[in-house]
């Protein structure tokens, strides 16, 4: 029997984020919410303080991340180019639209990079943590941009098996 060889998966160690809880409500007083970031595989990746209240929208360094600082859609970030802070970040009670935060996870949750969104609600409004992605094996990332799934081990067998296929094909033509 021919053994079936595939090339592997480059994406594989970059996974998507998912967050507990999902949303920050807004509150007319201080109320503090701990944010944790875990890998759609379960690990903990990091986490962070939010505030989200009469006062504005405050982002506090938590654990978990090494550094971390606002980023741009479409900015690539890796562990030799990415520059962060261990301080946090404020907008105004008013800010609206999605702001994106790069990190460096702690050598103990992986050392890698990743990037998460928030959209600002507004005046009143909630916080909700959408998308991200996070390189747990040093991979770069792209700000913004989804998490390329992997391929399942079904898919790439009937890939292979149709290559197989076709090779046996032109042999008997030929």
């Amino acid at each position: 029997m021919a053994s079936v060889y595939t090339a592997p998966d480059l994406s594989a160690d970059i996974v998507g984020l998912s967050f507990s809880p999902g949303s920050a409500a807004w509150t007319s007083g201080s109320s503090l919410k701990s944010i944790n970031i875990s890998s759609t595989g379960g690990a903990r990746v990091g986490g962070f303080s939010q505030w989200n209240d009469s006062i504005g929208k405050s982002f506090s360094f938590n654990g978990g991340f090494a550094s971390w600082g606002k980023k741009d859609a479409g900015e690539v970030l890796n562990t030799s180019n990415f520059t962060g802070t261990s301080s946090g970040f404020y907008f105004t009670t008013g800010a609206t639209g999605t702001q994106y935060f790069g990190f460096r996870a702690t050598a103990e949750n992986g050392g890698g990079v990743g990037w998460f969104g928030a959209k600002l609600g507004g005046s009143q409004g909630n916080i909700e943590f959408q998308g991200g992605t996070y390189g747990n094996a040093g991979e770069s990332v792209t700000v913004g941009a989804a998490a390329v799934p992997e391929p399942g081990a079904f898919g790439l067998s009937l890939l292979a098996l149709g290559v197989v296929g076709l090779r046996r094909r032109r042999a008997a033509k030929n």
